[in-house]
C-alpha cells in the first residue's frame, strides 16, 4: 500500500454495537443547549468515524438519533424505519468502503441522504462518481468555497481525498467547489433526495457558515414524509431541496 491509497480504516474507528444518541449542543460553558425542537425525525447514522458534533446537531434540530457501525447493511437500516440517513465523516481511502458504497448504492431514492466528508464521498461513488488522492490535502477551519449561486462560505476540512469531477454525469449536479484549487465541494445526487458535502459543517471547532446544511436535510425529511403520506414518490423528487 502507497500511502493512504486503499486504506480501511472506518472498520478500527466506527462503533462496534448500535446505539441511540440523546446529547444536545454544548455551550461554551459545557452545559447543553435547549434544543430547537422535540424529537420529530429519525435519523439513522452510519459511523464511518462520526465526529460527536455532528450527532449534537441532530439532536439539536429535533432528530432522534440511532447510530450503526460502518458495516450496517440496507435491511439493518430500513428496519429501523427512518426518516433519513446520515453519513459520517471518517479515515481512510474512500473506494475501500466497499460495504458502505453498495449499501447506499442500494438505499438511493428510498430515503433522504446526507452525506458529509468521507460520507459525500462515499455517496458519489455510490452514485457513479469517482474519487482521487488530493496532491495537497485540505486541513484547516477557514477553507473557502463558492457555490452555483457564487456565494462564497469559509468551511472547516480535513480530508486528503476528492470526488473527481470528470467522473460526473447526467445524475449529479455538482453545487460547490473549492476556491483554492477547483475541487468538488458539494453534489446532489439529482432525484434521489441525496447530498453531500467534502468539508464539515457541524464545524467543532470552526465557521457556521455552513451549519444551514442540517436544516436542508431536516426539510428534505420533511418533504419526503408528506409526498409520503399523499402516495406521491415523484413529488418529493421535484421538491427536494439541493445544496447551493
Amino acid at each position: 500500500m502507497k500511502g493512504m491509497d486503499g486504506a480501511k480504516l472506518a472498520c478500527e474507528v466506527s462503533t462496534k454495537p448500535p446505539y441511540e444518541f440523546e446529547q444536545g449542543l454544548l455551550g461554551a460553558d459545557g452545559l447543553e443547549i435547549t434544543v430547537l425542537s422535540a424529537p420529530r425525525y429519525h435519523v439513522v447514522v452510519i459511523d464511518f468515524g462520526v465526529k460527536r458534533n455532528m450527532l449534537r446537531l441532530l439532536v439539536h434540530y429535533g432528530c432522534r438519533v440511532t447510530v450503526l457501525p460502518y458495516d450496517a447493511l440496507p435491511q439493518q437500516i430500513l428496519d429501523l424505519q427512518p426518516d433519513g440517513l446520515l453519513l459520517s465523516n471518517g479515515p481512510g481511502d474512500p473506494e475501500a468502503a466497499s460495504v458502505g458504497i453498495n449499501t447506499v448504492k442500494k438505499l438511493l431514492g428510498l430515503l433522504p441522504i446526507f452525506g458529509i466528508c468521507m460520507g459525500h464521498q462515499i455517496l458519489a461513488l455510490a452514485a457513479g462518481a469517482k474519487t482521487f488522492k488530493l496532491k495537497f490535502g485540505h486541513r484547516g477551519a477557514n477553507q473557502p468555497i463558492i457555490g452555483s449561486d457564487a456565494r462564497v462560505m469559509i468551511t472547516s476540512q480535513n480530508h486528503g481525498f476528492a470526488v473527481d469531477d470528470w467522473a460526473f454525469n447526467a445524475s449529479f449536479k455538482i453545487a460547490q467547489k473549492n476556491l483554492s484549487d477547483d475541487t468538488v465541494e458539494g453534489v446532489t445526487v439529482l432525484d434521489k433526495g441525496a447530498f453531500g458535502v467534502q468539508y464539515h459543517p457541524e464545524a467543532a471547532p470552526g465557521p457556521h457558515d455552513t451549519q444551514i446544511h442540517f436544516s436542508q436535510f431536516l426539510s428534505n425529511m420533511e418533504i419526503w414524509r408528506n409526498a409520503e403520506s399523499q402516495n406521491e414518490p415523484s413529488l418529493c423528487r421535484r421538491e427536494i431541496r439541493v445544496i447551493t
